[in-house]
């Protein structure tokens, strides 16, 4: 159950970042707006690139979830969740944390927080993954 919060976050994390799309809405023929440039992803691979942005980072559709463009874009993404947690999801943690006792959310530490309830990492890639398979087949 706890895990299922966790998702469900980064799921809404990820849509407002513009890096996914809810089944329903890929039926309908809806693209996602981030995709990274191919030459981009090409000069960083080349070291003569500067890399995926850190305000807007974009996913390399054509590439898997392994490669390192897409593996910098996880790193950012998941630095983003965390604020976006501490910005707008605190409560969703709070309560995924579960009833420990009256929780001050000034002194939680966020980032423990984060650890204890999942791999947010590994849960963002996932996602991506996911959602990129999803596109293959639509």
């Amino acid at each position: 159950m706890a895990n299922s919060y966790l998702e469900a976050m980064v799921r809404e994390f990820l849509a407002q970042e513009g890096h996914y799309l809810l089944v329903n809405n890929l039926l309908l023929g809806a693209i996602l707006p981030s995709a990274a440039n191919q030459t981009a992803v090409e000069a960083y691979m080349k070291r003569i690139g500067q890399g995926p942005s850190q305000e807007h980072p974009l996913f390399s559709w054509e590439n898997f979830v392994a490669h390192p463009w897409n593996v910098a874009v996880v790193r950012i993404l998941n630095q983003k969740f965390r604020t976006y947690v501490l910005q707008n999801a605190l409560p969703k943690l709070i309560q995924l944390l579960g009833p420990s006792g009256p929780i001050n959310p000034s002194a939680l530490d966020l980032n423990k927080a984060l650890d204890e309830a999942g791999d947010t990492k590994k849960l963002i890639a996932e996602k991506l993954e996911n959602q990129q398979s999803r596109l293959c087949q639509a």
